[in-house]
């Protein structure tokens, strides 16, 4: 099957881990043939947004690799570009996944599938209310424009996913997309680049950080700042008087807890701040651990860790917490202070059946959170 993604909202970076690298790299290893089409923006080894050259190429992964210049400077804004249907013509794809409901390819998608009405169209949704700038033009009026034009597309779409539970609402609630069209696609763990032997690699990464087999092991990081309730974790774990725990942070740091971070870190010695790690080594770090502590905003590295069979506790977004996918993890109240972080990790701690428990239903639901498995569902209609 030929399977065009479309993906215009968001910079694309070759050899990155992200949703818009990893599934389509997924669908050609399942042996499809698969293209991006994407801008000309990228990311360079900063993180910093730079442009870079239209191609059309093979990528190392297998999967075509086509960039196209904006027409123009206003186009970009709208999200539309006229380019992309000559090129959805000239593929002739079976299947089209639009990455991303802010912009107006669903137009020339439709206009494909009138003349081809065996072509499937999928999209998927990576918005909710905490990163969605409602207020500050242009967004304020596209929402708009989007909004009245997803009423009318969504008809022709066999699926539109959100990437989250909350994000699959929110496509519902702002874009008035009927339910029974919409799905769960979650993010999740590149298989491939994980490590085979387990065992080894959480013997050999305890042993760099001085850890000892029957020490337990906490893991919290990313961007860490006030929305990710860094400190938070911080203090409970501190509050803990199990001289066996420890605490693994990495990430950056935000200006907002920098000074009370360094505070509480250089108190604790039974805590590891790691600064940055590679992103394909992450997984190493939770083969290390025995928990994830994640009560603040959303991450990648939510799943990412799930998909690692580590149990969890994570910030509740609603009656439908795609986390707990079978008692792998704690869903925590956006409103949990210091306190009930401590309970739990306390209890955690103290329990071993309950610990066990979770151990267990974390390793089968690791299997949910493999690309392997996201590719498939991505092209189930």
């Amino acid at each position: 099957m030929k399977i065009l993604n479309i993906a215009m909202n968001a910079p694309f970076t070759e050899g990155d881990s992200y949703h818009d690298n990893l599934l389509p790299e997924y669908q050609q290893k399942l042996g499809h043939s698969v293209t991006v089409l994407t801008g000309i923006v990228t990311r360079n080894s900063n993180g910093e947004k730079v442009k870079t050259f239209p191609c059309d190429k093979i990528m190392s992964n297998g999967v075509r690799l086509i960039r196209i210049r904006p027409f123009n400077k206003v186009f970009p804004i709208i999200g539309y570009n006229p380019h992309i249907s000559r090129i959805i013509n000239k593929i002739k794809p079976d299947l089209i996944f639009i990455h991303g409901l802010c912009c107006l390819t669903p137009i020339q998608a439709i206009r494909y599938k009138r003349n081809h009405p065996a072509t499937i169209l999928v999209a998927d949704n990576h918005q909710d209310k905490n990163i969605f700038n409602f207020n500050k033009f242009p967004f304020s009026s596209l929402l708009r424009i989007w909004k009245s034009g997803w009423k009318r597309w969504s008809k022709h779409f066999n699926h539109i996913y959100g990437t989250t539970s909350w994000r699959r609402d929110f496509a519902i609630d702002y874009y008035g997309i009927p339910r029974e069209k919409t799905d769960v696609l979650l993010l999740g763990v590149d298989a491939d680049n994980l490590s085979v032997d387990v065992d080894r690699v959480r013997s050999e990464i305890r042993h760099e950080l001085h850890i000892e087999d029957n020490e337990f092991v906490f893991i919290h990081g990313g961007k860490m700042d006030t929305g990710k309730k860094s400190l938070k974790v911080i203090q409970s774990f501190s509050e803990l008087s199990n001289p066996n725990a420890r605490l693994i942070l990495f990430g950056s740091v935000g200006s907002d807890i920098k000074l009370h971070f360094d505070q509480l870190v250089t108190k604790d010695s039974r805590i590891r701040y790691l600064n940055y790690i590679e992103s394909k080594l992450i997984h190493k770090y939770f083969y290390a651990s025995d928990f994830a502590l994640f009560p603040g905003q959303h991450s990648v590295l939510w799943e990412e860790a799930i998909g690692c069979g580590l149990p969890g506790l994570f910030k509740s977004y609603g009656n439908e917490d795609h986390t707990n996918i079978c008692g792998n993890s704690i869903s925590m109240s956006p409103d949990a202070d210091v306190n009930d972080i401590y309970d739990i990790i306390n209890n955690i701690l103290n329990s071993k059946e309950l610990y066990s428990e979770m151990k267990e239903n974390a390793l089968k639901a690791s299997r949910h959170l493999s690309y392997y498995e996201i590719a498939k569902k991505s092209i189930e209609a």
